[in-house]
């Protein structure tokens, strides 16, 4: 087949690929499509960061760049090292590249994607948590990660219930654990306020918090090539899900856990879309990160060489849609 044996390979000269792969992607959307940069409007973070809102041009397309490939390598070393896939690839590290390239040049590294490498690193020490039930310190430092996430991006508020609910499905729910997690929380909050105190604006946290919460509104149209492109995505997710749950009864307790905190996420991340307004395209910096893992455990599960063939060519052209 043409595509199965490398989707199952174990090698890993694909990391070394990856920069050039994603430049020539880059490339190819910033100069071969009709792409305009996407300014905010309004505050986005509770601290907002001059370097970030003045990201311009080729600067932005260079900041998607480092901050895309830095993403793509977070999601293989938290493979590698907590092994909740079958096997060690660097597969959804290329998935997830083809996801987010047509982001990059638009959005660039901005507060939300910020936060999603923060919920990211999170979600490694959450795996931490998995294996290590002795220590409370990896429930602390996932609670931290996730709280500073909201800081950064508000919008991201209900992924506070995705840490309560992955940690219980985690194995970890005793009164230590839960006060380990929420002693996280606690702590971010506190030198939000702080922080908030000392500029003196302590009075002004919460309605911020609200302002950018509730600002923007609903995505309500969509151009027929997003909609072909989002329906194929789609099928292949619900294909890869009904896979993992199939296999489910297999895997290793630490794999089960992980795959079940990823889907987890998926599912706040999804609500996230449908209840909080003002929510951009740019989300999928976060929520491609559960999907590349889902692809790249059907096609290291799927046994029939043609069917991976098949999907895979699907997914490049669902992701490559945009530019034809």
């Amino acid at each position: 087949m043409i595509f199965d044996r490398f989707l199952k390979s174990k090698k890993l000269y694909l990391l070394f690929c990856l920069p050039f792969i994603a430049v020539a992607l880059v490339a190819w959307h910033f100069y071969g499509d009709t792409l305009s940069f996407v300014q905010p409007e309004g505050l986005e973070s509770m601290f907002p960061l001059r370097v970030i809102d003045y990201l311009r041009g080729e600067e932005r397309v260079i900041s998607g760049l480092v901050g895309g490939l830095a993403m793509t390598y977070c999601l293989f070393v938290l493979n590698a090292k907590y092994k909740f896939l079958q096997q060690t690839t660097a597969l959804p590290s290329l998935i997830y590249l083809f996801l987010i390239a047509w982001l990059l040049p638009v959005y660039g590294v901005d507060y939300l994607f910020i936060a999603s490498l923060l919920l990211m690193i999170g979600f490694g020490e959450l795996q931490g948590a998995i294996l290590k039930t002795q220590f409370n310190t990896t429930l602390f430092n996932f609670g931290f990660l996730v709280s500073s996430a909201i800081v950064v991006y508000p919008k991201f508020v209900l992924l506070f219930l995705w840490a309560v609910c992955a940690m219980f499905v985690s194995g970890r729910s005793t009164v230590r654990d839960v006060m380990a997690l929420l002693l996280g929380f606690v702590t971010v909050l506190f030198f939000a306020l702080f922080g908030y105190w000392w500029m003196g604006n302590w009075s002004d946290f919460v309605p911020v918090f609200k302002n950018i919460l509730l600002s923007g509104e609903f995505v309500e149209t969509f151009s027929k090539k997003e909609l072909v492109g989002a329906g194929i995505l789609s099928f292949l997710l619900l294909l890869s899900l009904l896979k993992v749950i199939g296999y489910n009864s297999l895997f290793v307790v630490n794999q089960r856990r992980g795959m079940l905190s990823l889907l987890f996420l998926f599912f706040f991340l999804s609500l996230t879309i449908f209840i909080i307004p003002g929510i951009q395209p740019n989300i999928l910096y976060l929520l491609a990160c559960p999907i590349a893992y889902f692809y790249a455990q059907y096609f290291i599960l799927k046994r029939t060489g043609w069917v991976s063939d098949l999907f895979f060519i699907l997914f490049l052209f669902s992701c490559l849609l945009s530019l034809f």
